[in-house]
């Protein structure tokens, strides 16, 4: 029961650039590649007979809880309704604006037909929860943990399921890796497709509040990629639709405690790359490219992920350059609906320095910054700059005689690792989680000079 990439499209598009005819524009043209997801025809991501395996499971771990007088629920003392938290988020360490979009809702149509909470199709036949995706780079996100499962709101779990594979491009009768949890109401939400081994440690039994980490968002059972699937059933087991909408038949109030817009255009990251990104078969994982760091000579790809594309919107775009001047500022007019999409640039940098690559969307502005230089330890700029111990260890200490304000740490691929910002002056930086291996650093001083080494982590 599932909604993913079914059939990864990619399409490469060389699309005129729109534009404010005062903005100063990049020459040539955008390139486009999108995805809209979809499910086969009369496919379910739990067959009836698994829904009838888990409801057994569940009130057997139920009557169990409370014949050793530990299940929470109470009830005499519930409360009318739970209200819930959004059940995904970005891991902490992951610089991506937001990682996850949604791709179905509840089907409120019987029969063949589709109607969701806001009388559109943005569903599947039969659907009976919440589908959420991870964008950009699904795979890649789930391998490297960078989509959270998260309590939507407190409560005790009464069911864990792991241990089965993860990496599913299908629908079929596969068993799923999931969580279950009752609220204060006798209300459960159900989260599945978690990857393998990512649960939780606590267990059947155990309290959650909201916000906490369930698992990573994964693509086990039957699901055709990376996705959590969120199902919400009331105390009395009947299915709830937590959006309420004209077409919501089950339930008349929202159990979001903010509930978000149908369609959430969304600008999810803000990225640069040494080559365009490659989106393979899956479930193989994808190619990003990702790189931070350029030599003199080297071009970056300038690139910008959405979710919900919303045709008739538009994008501001702005190439600034270390001195803080705008090497490019122009509009995007987007003509088109994507589910997801991305667009990116090939801009060549005319200085060296900490470039920022700047994309205003929806009234959110989002800021990546990426470096152009030469590695090495050639003369800096920042004055009496002094990097020890080099090679290190755990810490290395910078000296100089302005005070740095800012530090980035790089891989020999150019990939951003680490980066410190501190206006009252940095002067050591703890290395200790890096592998062994050579990287760069980029500091700036307080008077905007840069300065660019290397060092050897032993």
């Amino acid at each position: 029961m599932k909604t993913k990439q079914l059939y990864l499209l990619v399409i490469f598009l060389l699309t005129p650039f729109f534009f404010n005819t005062f903005a100063q524009s990049p020459p040539g043209q955008a390139t486009l590649g999108y995805f809209n997801l979809e499910v086969e025809e009369g496919q379910q991501c739990l067959t009836d007979a698994q829904r009838a395996d888990i409801n057994a499971m569940l009130d057997a771990n139920i009557q169990m809880l409370k014949d050793e007088g530990r299940l929470l629920y109470n009830e005499a003392s519930k409360p009318d309704l739970v209200q819930f938290g959004w059940p995904v988020k970005t891991a902490d360490d992951v610089n991506y604006n937001q990682i996850w979009g949604t791709s179905n809702y509840v089907d409120h149509q019987s029969g063949s037909g589709l109607l969701d909470y806001f009388c559109q199709q943005k569903t599947y036949n039969g659907h009976k929860g919440t589908d959420i995706y991870l964008w950009p780079f699904w795979w890649y996100a789930m391998d490297h943990f960078q989509g959270e499962n998260i309590a939507a709101a407190d409560g005790q779990i009464i069911l864990k399921q792991d241990g089965n594979y993860d990496r599913r491009c299908a629908m079929g009768a596969y068993v799923w890796n999931a969580i279950y949890v009752q609220h204060a109401d006798g209300s459960v939400a159900w989260y599945g497709h978690m990857k393998e081994g990512s649960l939780t440690s606590k267990g059947v039994g155990d309290t959650v509040v909201r916000g906490e980490f369930l698992g990573n968002v994964g693509s086990s059972g039957s699901s055709t990629g990376p996705h959590l699937h969120f199902e919400v059933y009331a105390a009395n087991a009947a299915l709830i639709d937590p959006f309420a909408g004209e077409c919501n038949s089950r339930n008349d109030e929202s159990w979001w405690d903010e509930q978000m817009s149908h369609d959430v255009p969304k600008l999810n990251a803000v990225l640069t790359h040494s080559a365009p990104p490659v989106f393979p078969e899956c479930p193989q994982q994808e190619t990003p490219n990702l790189k931070d760091y350029f030599e003199v000579g080297e071009v970056p790809l300038l690139a910008v992920y959405l979710t919900d594309q919303q045709p008739g919107s538009v994008l501001n775009l702005k190439v600034i350059r270390p001195d803080g001047s705008n090497q490019y500022d122009w509009d995007l007019e987007l003509t088109d609906y994507y589910q997801l999409s991305y667009w990116y640039w090939s801009l060549t940098p005319d200085m060296t320095g900490n470039w920022k690559w700047q994309v205003t969307y929806q009234g959110e502005t989002v800021t990546h910054d990426y470096f152009v230089g030469t590695m090495g330890t050639a003369e800096s700029e920042v004055k009496n700059l002094q990097v020890f111990p080099n090679p290190a260890n755990d810490f290395i200490n910078l000296q100089s005689t302005e005070k740095i304000v800012k530090a980035q740490i790089f891989d020999t691929q150019g990939r951003l690792i680490n980066n410190i910002s501190n206006a009252s002056g940095i002067e050591r930086m703890n290395i200790k989680s890096l592998p062994a291996g050579v990287y760069i650093l980029n500091v700036i001083d307080g008077k905007k000079n840069t300065s660019t080494v290397k060092f050897v982590k032993k």
